[in-house]
């Protein structure tokens, strides 16, 4: 991730100076940058650290409260092994960034699933 925002930027220490500094145009243009990554890879871990990152410029505790969160709540929703936050959580976390997610609904050319069926329910793997 830093490699593309080094790209995007100046330098890094440009970036690291807009960020401690609470710029939200560097904030946005990070976790822009970490959403176009995760499209690629589908590394949750990854876009979980970059939002951790973007919260750090506030303060961890005032966003926790700000959100309606506990510190170590936001921590484990997001860096915890094996974190998987809630959409709730997610909504509540990109709010408090001033980030609003629009969604591109398109069709996903992939193979065909194979489904499987259980006594009531039908899922595809």
């Amino acid at each position: 991730m830093a490699k593309k925002i080094k790209k995007l930027l100046i330098s890094q220490e440009e970036f690291d100076k807009k960020f401690f500094y609470g710029d939200m145009e560097a904030v946005k243009l990070y976790i822009r940058e970490s959403l176009k990554e995760y499209t690629q890879d589908h590394d949750r871990k990854s876009l979980f650290e970059s939002l951790f990152t973007a919260i750090k410029w506030s303060g961890i505790t005032k966003f926790a409260k700000k959100i309606g969160m506990s510190r170590s709540g936001l921590y484990d929703a997001l860096i915890r092994k094996n974190a998987n936050p809630s959409f709730d959580t997610l909504e509540r976390i990109f709010r408090g960034l001033n980030i609003r997610l629009n969604f591109d609904i398109t069709d996903i050319e992939d193979e065909p699933k194979e489904y499987k069926s259980s006594q009531q329910y039908q899922y595809a793997y």
